[in-house]
């Protein structure tokens, strides 16, 4: 298992390194570069000139590469030229609201997805298992800002269940934890409604290949009821690809984060992606992709974790 854990310790520190050399490629190829572009209709050469010596970008690429990375692993993010502030005034907070919403999402699509999938396992072809199957088809082949701007329409304007947007109400402080978590229930259902229904056919797909395995027809020749021979033998084992399809789901659900929250005006890590990018603030856009990048590559490192724990022979493998 320590060999497994290494191996994928070391996947990891690659892809990072990889993440940061093409994204700052990316943005080095920008045409006339980063100053230029943020300069726009202000440009001069003179302008030009001043602005590339104060961000280091008259020096070679390799050289900026080498300054930026340093600055990285001291946590220094740089300076939000728009903001006026350090980036990583910006992100601490965008990086906790994102988690907050990023995580209410997956436990809201887990929690209803993968029962959903196994009652349709257990109920394949009869009406039941046809409505919740044409039900996911239309939630997850409709775009995340349709649904979101659906629901603000109807759950937040007319029916004000929900509020509008952001994280906190007028008046309130960033202290409690609660309104943090009630501002985020609206934009989270909406997150969670395109998981909900890629889980559910994901689990079903699973537990059905589950069912037919000679472990399971051994538990039912035992005497065990159907529904304790599902739970109590068949669950574990349909879970093991869901744990794999959810750590590569992580990308994924960053760039939903992005969308969601441009949507609801929520302050967090994708927003604030967003709002660099607008904006062409270049260390905001760096540091936010680089932070989403390290969190996309924690998931997967935790679902190889998870899928170990669950899954006992690969401890033997590694």
């Amino acid at each position: 298992m320590t060999r497994y854990i290494a191996r994928r310790t070391l996947q990891a520190v690659v892809v990072l390194f990889g993440v940061t050399v093409i994204t700052f490629i990316i943005l080095q190829s920008l045409p006339g570069g980063p100053a230029r572009v943020m300069l726009g209709s202000h440009y001069t050469a003179a302008k030009f000139a001043a602005l590339s010596r104060q961000l280091g970008l008259d020096r070679p690429q390799v050289v900026q590469y080498g300054i930026w990375v340093s600055h990285l692993v001291r946590g220094d993010f740089g300076f939000s030229y728009v903001h006026q502030v350090p980036v990583a005034q910006l992100l601490v907070p965008g990086v906790v609201n994102s988690a907050i919403l990023g995580g209410m999402s997956i436990v809201e699509a887990l929690a209803v997805g993968i029962p959903i999938g196994v009652f349709q396992a257990r109920r394949r072809g009869t009406f039941r298992d046809t409505a919740l199957t044409t039900i996911s088809f239309v939630f997850y082949s409709m775009p995340v800002f349709f649904i979101g701007a659906i629901a603000i329409l109807y759950l937040a304007v007319r029916v004000h269940i929900f509020p509008v947007g952001g994280v906190l109400g007028v008046g309130q402080s960033g202290v409690s934890l609660w309104p943090r978590i009630y501002h985020a229930l609206l934009p989270s259902f909406v997150l969670a409604s395109v998981q909900m229904a890629a889980w559910s056919r994901y689990m079903r797909s699973s537990t059905l290949e589950t069912m037919v395995q000679d472990y399971m027809l051994n538990a039912r020749a035992k005497g065990l009821t159907e529904t304790r021979a599902v739970w109590l033998h068949g669950f574990r084992n349909a879970l093991l690809p869901i744990i794999t399809l959810l750590g590569l789901s992580f990308p994924a659900l960053i760039g939903g984060l992005v969308v969601v929250e441009s949507v609801f005006n929520y302050p967090g890590l994708g927003y604030l992606l967003w709002q660099g990018a607008q904006q062409y603030d270049f260390p905001v856009v760096l540091a936010a992709t680089v932070v989403a990048s390290v969190a996309s590559v924690a998931g997967n490192f935790l679902a190889d974790v998870l899928y170990v724990v669950v899954d006992p022979r690969i401890r033997h493998e590694g």
